[in-house]
């Protein structure tokens, strides 16, 4: 009887080491064991990455918190630089959770660097972002738009001197989306566009109120009502409407400060005020090549120049604006003409406020200088 037991312990321990029952053996010295009978070495140990099967390596640890120059991915740390930089460098995203956008909301942001295009050039058939993504997910393209035509976001074609005309021409009205402000507009610093007489109002008509940004402060002294007259105090000066006055030094200074514009009328250009330069001041090439314009004030005032043409013209398809360097890709014989760069925020009566280029474009195969 006493052998027959012994045979059925030995039994019963064999038949539990062949399916894994067996009491695991203790791991060696330097080591951390996962629970399920495996091991690990120690330094695996709260190393923020499961290394046991089970996940017990990594529970119940005392982490050090990331560094100041470290973003905390939950999990484990990661050069701050890497976050919110358009990729997930987290396992779990975290990274890349809550990142803004710096584009305005008719604007799409390209991918790779985070520059900002005119929602009217996404889905256009020209690529505009550097990784093509303003190209990409658009709906399917209608029919192939002539060289002196303009794609509408839906693919329906319209002709380029519809854009920016201040008319909805494309169902969608993308034509008229990104379109610089005209030279007797004040562009806001959202870039939406208000009549420059609504300029420093002592109203907010941008909805940023930029439009009321470095406006002097009146002083006035109102004549008795029943005469005409309009006195202002000693230094003082009145605009021609006889509603206001302004310092005698801001007459001829560059900048409006009469609401009517009086005190910028038939002023002698002085080197202290604009000074806008283009480099060259014109070209002559061949279509289908890219043009190279670019601007800026050389002057004190440092202003803010946009490139436009003459009577509302639109910019070639495929323009780009980049703080007075405007670049023209697949130039066209019919875009020839003249180019004006202006000075953004300053009304068309003040002296120097822009200047133009001449553009000549020829064809193929002829000679130079000839359409």
């Amino acid at each position: 009887m006493k052998t027959a037991a012994l045979d059925v312990t030995f039994l019963t321990t064999v038949l539990l080491t062949i399916v894994g029952y067996a009491e695991p053996q203790p791991c060696r010295q330097g080591e951390f064991s996962c629970g399920d009978g495996s091991c690990i070495p120690d330094y695996l140990r709260c190393d923020r990455k499961p290394d046991c099967r089970n996940n017990n390596d990594e529970l119940n640890c005392s982490r050090p918190p990331c560094g100041p120059d470290e973003f905390d991915c939950g999990e484990n740390c990661i050069d701050l630089k890497y976050r919110c930089d358009q990729y997930e460098d987290c396992k779990n995203g975290q990274d890349e959770i809550g990142c803004g956008t710096k584009c305005n909301r008719d604007e799409f942001e390209c991918v790779p660097d985070g520059s900002c295009i005119p929602d009217s050039q996404k889905c256009d058939g020209r690529p505009d972002c550097s990784d093509n993504s303003d190209e990409y997910d658009c709906p399917p393209v209608g029919p192939t738009c002539r060289s002196n035509q303009l794609r509408c976001s839906d693919g329906s074609c319209i002709e380029s001197y519809q854009q920016c005309d201040g008319i909805k021409d494309c169902p969608s009205g993308s034509d008229e989306e990104g379109c610089p402000c005209r030279t007797d507009e004040f562009q806001c610093t959202d870039g939406r566009c208000i009549d420059y007489n609504l300029r420093c109002n002592r109203r907010n008509d941008c909805s940023d109120g930029s439009d009321e940004y470095n406006c002097q402060p009146i002083t006035t002294t109102f004549a008795p009502e029943t005469t005409t007259q309009y006195n202002c105090r000693e230094g003082y000066y009145p605009c021609a409407s006889l509603t206001q006055c302004i310092r005698k030094e801001q007459i001829c200074d560059g900048r409006a400060d009469c609401y009517d514009l009086s005190d910028e009328l038939n002023c002698v250009g002085s080197s202290e005020g604009l000074n806008l330069q283009t480099y060259p001041t014109s070209q002559e090439i061949k279509e289908n090549r890219e043009v190279v314009f670019q601007c800026r004030d050389e002057g004190p005032l440092r202003a803010k120049v946009v490139w436009r043409r003459p009577n509302g013209q639109p910019l070639p398809p495929g323009s780009v604006d980049r703080n007075g360097r405007l670049e023209i890709p697949n130039i066209k014989v019919q875009d020839s003409g003249t180019y004006l760069c202006v000075a953004s925020g300053y009304p068309p009566q003040t002296p120097g406020a822009q200047v133009s280029v001449e553009l000549i474009v020829s064809r193929f195969g002829s000679s130079e200088g000839l359409n």
